[in-house]
């Protein structure tokens, strides 16, 4: 269906009643399926259509674009091109020395968030973050930064001592606007 605003004739208050009905709660036992199962037949055909998606039993595997092919559909010529309208900050973000920086930060603080102090455990996983002290923002302001290049010069921006690890919760808490 092509995408654009659609309108609905209005309907009956019976209509949205008879359409809330028809939706009301069918999980668990109301579901008409609950306590059915497949049949071996049906299992098996389920099993061999599951057998051709993955590894060698996929049709495409080892199968690769030809080069023609990867010019002809990348970049300009991509469908989904937008005008390399990349932002710097993503453009800095999947730099070398953006991963060697988070890296060295959480190596140096021992891959512990430095606010609350949590580290992954078994069975307990933390998402860590490596947080700008100075933000980035205001990194990239002061150095009058404009392109990757300059970004990839700034020594400030690289500055590990300028960087502190932080779990999800905490890292998020140094957001503007955030209240605690």
């Amino acid at each position: 269906m092509p995408k654009g605003i659609y309108l609905h004739k209005p309907c009956s208050e019976a209509t949205r009643q008879k359409m809330s009905d028809n939706h009301a709660d069918v999980s668990g036992v109301n579901n008409p399926n609950y306590g059915k199962h497949h049949t071996p037949e049906a299992m098996a055909k389920i099993r061999k259509a599951r057998e051709r998606q993955f590894g060698e039993n996929n049709p495409f595997w080892n199968k690769h674009h030809t080069e023609e092919w990867k010019k002809k559909h990348s970049g300009k010529n991509c469908h989904s091109w937008r005008g390399g309208t990349s932002s710097l900050r993503d453009q800095i973000y999947k730099l070398q020395e953006t991963k060697q920086w988070r890296s060295d930060v959480f190596q140096r603080d021992n891959w512990t968030c430095q606010t609350c102090g949590a580290r992954s455990k078994s069975g307990n996983k933390i998402v860590l973050n490596a947080h700008h002290i100075k933000s980035f923002v205001q990194i990239i302001r002061d150095n009058n930064i404009k392109n990757v290049i300059e970004a990839q010069l700034c020594n400030e921006l690289w500055n590990v001592d300028n960087g502190v690890t932080l779990c999800f919760d905490c890292h998020n808490l140094t957001k503007k606007g955030v209240k605690t």
